[in-house]
Order: structure tokens, then sequence, then C-alpha cells
């Protein structure tokens, strides 16, 4: 019997492969059903923020004493394009960073 599971579980599944530990973001809007499947993983703490700005700084933190990947997530649109200045942070500041931007219909 096949194994179903929805977008957002899938995802993570593939955080947890990866030693994700925190996932910094606002609550909200379409990630809704994502945030839902964090909050079932006993091993990922979400972190909720005031401004996505400070989302890829605080994971850039979050990584650099035990190396493990954080993740920030950002809504398409405004959440997005607020990242863009924490992104900006980051590679000036020679810190450990990957962007990717993820469109995902749950």
């Amino acid at each position: 019997m096949a194994l179903q599971i929805n977008g957002a579980q899938a995802l993570c599944a593939c955080f947890s492969r990866a030693q994700v530990r925190e996932v910094f973001g606002i609550v909200g809007g379409k990630l809704g059903p994502l945030l839902n499947a964090v909050a079932q993983q006993e091993q990922l703490r979400f972190v909720e923020v005031r401004h996505e700005g400070t989302e890829p700084m605080m994971a850039a933190a979050a990584h650099a004493a035990p190396g493990r990947i954080a993740v920030a997530l950002g809504e398409m649109g405004r959440g997005g394009l607020n990242m863009a200045s924490g992104l900006g942070v980051d590679l000036n500041n020679n810190l450990p960073l990957q962007c990717t931007s993820v469109c995902l219909a749950f």
C-alpha cells in the first residue's frame, strides 16, 4: 500500500533528512498547511518573527553554532521581497546561505 502524504508533509520529511531544527517565519497566508506540518514534527521548532527581513539573518545565526541548516519561510509577494534585505546582509557578511524560491500548492 502506498504511503499518502501531502506536499507540506513531504517538505517536512526533507527537512528531517537534512537535520533541520529551526524554521523561521510569519504565521498566516498560504503557509498555513506547511506550518501545520511543521508543528506535527517533534524535531522542528518554529520561531515566529515580526518581519521577513530578519528571517535569513536568524537562520544564518542558527546555523553558525551547530552547522546545521535552518529554514526561513517567506510567502510569495511581499514576504519574499522583504526577505531580500536579510539575504543581502547575509551575503555581504559572508554567511552561509542558500536561497530558494518555492511556490507550493498544498
